[in-house]
């Protein structure tokens, strides 16, 4: 009796998942079609053609989930990107999968056939390694694992047994990347007296581009950076550059409203966001509370999720001084659109770009100037 009431609720249960999962996925594929539709009313307000293929890249990825629609509309660009594989010291590159048709998989090779990498790379099977096939003992051989951040780890004590730990390489953030472009600075030239903004700052290098970028043509910097971990090292690294006379700093975030909330850290800027839960407590502020009547020409804003309710706290500040604006849209699938409508909302006379800087789905980013 126990054994059919147990076959009977695991039936159910089963069941119930199925009729889950296919409202999810309705569900889903409504929210993308918004996307796409929504996305694409905004095309008129694009400037070139590059634009428009990487909003429709964005389209295609949160439709499909599939990053290799990023190098492949890299490659048709021709664009000279900078690899980390390249700058790899070994004979070959061994790659090692759990699963051929994973999207990790079919993501690095089309990284690899991007690069202009003339070494050696295969790729082989985790069994394949474990049992010894495919390795080259007479040369210098780098061993990458291609898969899940959950099977690196497994697989990492898989190497060490092997004493493959010298020449193992596990790619940053768990997969090959690829860089080009100057992010944020690559669009619009410097005036004179530039006011910036920088919404984001993590440990405060950025401001040595926006000097790289404006040169004595930065008259001041307002940079903002929520996360508590960071704010000693932004400090500390103004101070020792001799930026501390230029550099504003404010140990806040950027929101639509002033107000407490809580984030979560990380050890990268992309780690970092603003929520409900997290790790600290931290102020928020508007951009107009903070800038005043101070004339801003240009805002960047890198801020994991938070742009548009930023966007909101600027409003006047945009309004008055039209500021050329350099604005990720990549945190959220709703960014692509609500974005660049929200800025459109407050001034029409705005145009847009948008580039897109890494090989896989990070750093995206809307440029706009008014026309």
């Amino acid at each position: 009796m126990k054994v059919e009431i147990y076959s009977s609720a695991k039936g159910i249960a089963k069941k119930l998942y199925g009729f889950l999962k296919s409202a999810w996925r309705f569900f889903e594929n409504m929210r993308y079609e918004k996307i796409s539709k929504q996305a694409e009313k905004m095309l008129p307000y694009y400037q070139d053609d590059i634009s428009v293929k990487w909003l429709r890249a964005r389209e295609k990825y949160y439709r499909d989930k599939d990053l290799t629609i990023f190098p492949k509309v890299e490659r048709s660009f021709g664009e000279n990107r900078k690899y980390e594989i390249e700058e790899v010291d070994a004979d070959n590159l061994l790659l090692v999968y759990r699963d051929k048709n994973d999207l990790s998989v079919r993501y690095a090779r089309e990284v690899i056939r991007m690069s202009s990498f003339g070494k050696k790379c295969r790729f082989i099977s985790e069994n394949e390694y474990r049992n010894g096939c495919g390795r080259q003992t007479s040369d210098k051989e780098a061993v990458i694992p291609v898969m899940s951040k959950e099977n690196i780890l497994d697989f990492l004590s898989v190497a060490r047994d092997k004493g493959d730990w010298s020449c193992l390489l596990v790619p940053r953030y768990n997969m090959l990347l690829g860089t080009v472009g100057w992010q944020y600075f690559d669009m619009f030239p410097s005036d004179r007296d530039e006011v910036v903004v920088d919404a984001g700052v993590f440990d405060g290098k950025t401001e040595n581009e926006i000097f790289r970028w404006g040169g004595a043509n930065i008259k001041k910097i307002y940079a903002f950076e929520a996360d508590p971990a960071n704010f000693e090292q932004c400090r500390k690294y103004y101070a020792e550059n001799n930026m501390v006379d230029k550099v504003e700093f404010i140990g806040k975030g950027l929101w639509d409203k002033k107000s407490v909330m809580r984030i979560g850290s990380g050890q990268s800027a992309s780690d970092s966001s603003v929520g409900l839960t997290g790790n600290f407590t931290v102020e928020v502020t508007t951009l107009d509370g903070e800038v005043g009547d101070d004339k801003v020409t240009f805002i960047k804003m890198d801020i994991e999720g938070a742009e548009l309710k930023a966007l909101k706290g600027a409003k006047e500040t945009i309004a008055k001084n039209k500021p050329r604006l350099a604005i990720c849209i990549y945190h959220k699938p709703e960014d692509i659109y609500e974005i660049p409508e929200y800025i459109l909302s407050v001034v029409p006379e705005y145009r847009f770009w948008i580039r897109h800087y890494t090989s896989n789905a990070w750093e995206t980013v809307l440029y706009a100037k008014c026309l």
